[in-house]
């Protein structure tokens, strides 16, 4: 999956969110920090300086926390 900057980025996170649930009932469980990972990876270029925001600093976030700041990044 890619978000392409159409729509809501929470919800972009939330439908990412939604395909790991699924997996995990066939046993395919991804952990909360490679879920992290893969929408950092699947964000577009324009979210270049959040992303080495995040990558530089100590604490990993939650997928909470990720919706929380990707919110206050594209609305800026």
């Amino acid at each position: 999956m890619r978000y392409k900057s159409k729509g809501n980025i929470r919800e972009y996170i939330m439908k990412m969110s939604n395909i790991a649930s699924k997996l995990k009932v066939l046993k395919l469980e991804l952990s909360d920090d490679l879920l992290v990972h893969l929408v950092l990876i699947s964000l577009p270029t324009h979210f270049g300086k959040f992303k080495v925001r995040y990558n530089t600093q100590k604490d990993k976030w939650v997928l909470k926390e990720l919706i929380s700041h990707c919110v206050q990044n594209e609305e800026r």
